[in-house]
């Protein structure tokens, strides 16, 4: 599936910002959050990095280890794709 609106609209990318769009509050390992998306471990592996550096995904401990990370509750790039996936306006914890 290609869709030229941004490549966080391809499947594996997808797959894993709807999960934290429908979750904002829920906190995910890496593990976790994979598994909720129900991507394979390269496909995961192959977009997480990019969607950390796009800010729609924080740690939100620091220290060493797995980690737990959570939709970053003031990004604009989460605001901006819950806009393309689902029509919302405003930020994605008004909806």
């Amino acid at each position: 599936m290609s869709n030229d609106a941004h490549p966080f609209l391809e499947d594996v990318p997808a797959k894993i910002v709807r999960v934290l769009l429908e979750n904002p509050t829920v906190t995910y390992t890496k593990k976790d959050l994979m598994r909720a998306a129900g991507v394979s471990s390269n496909g995961f592996y192959n977009w997480f990095d990019d969607i950390v550096e796009s800010g729609v995904i924080m740690r939100t401990d620091t220290g060493e280890g797995n980690g737990h990370w959570t939709l970053n509750p003031d990004s604009e790039m989460a605001d901006a794709l819950a806009q393309l996936i689902y029509g919302h306006d405003g930020p994605v914890g008004e909806r």
